[in-house]
């Protein structure tokens, strides 16, 4: 026999999110804009949970701007989008960097030992 669920005892869902880089943004925003269009709003999901780009378009969705104008920017070619005009300064990435110091741990009681790269 199926369980009767009350109106009270709905369960929160969560929205997951998965990567797949420039093109993984594109393609989630496009989703989410298109099951909006179709009456579903994920955006007032319990939880919002992604991975790499997922985690991108989990913040961009969370932020309060509107889905269609979030995937509107993101279909910008890169050359007219104002989030691509910063100068690359390739001398500067020739600079070596400073040693590092890593902490590797053994499960919650602390580190065992300190090395440094």
């Amino acid at each position: 026999m199926k369980a009767q669920v009350q109106p009270s005892a709905r369960r929160a869902r969560a929205l997951v999110l998965g990567g797949g880089g420039v093109t993984g943004v594109a393609w989630e925003l496009g989703v989410l804009a298109g099951l909006f269009d179709g009456g579903v709003d994920v955006r007032d999901a319990a939880r919002i949970v992604g991975t790499s780009a997922g985690s991108v378009v989990g913040a961009q969705i969370s932020s309060g701007v509107d889905l269609q104008a979030l995937l509107t920017a993101q279909l910008v070619p890169p050359q007219q989008s104002a989030e691509r005009t910063a100068p690359l300064d390739t001398a500067a990435l020739a600079v070596p960097l400073p040693l590092a110091t890593v902490q590797v741990c053994a499960g919650f009681d602390g580190c065992v030992c300190t090395d440094t790269l």
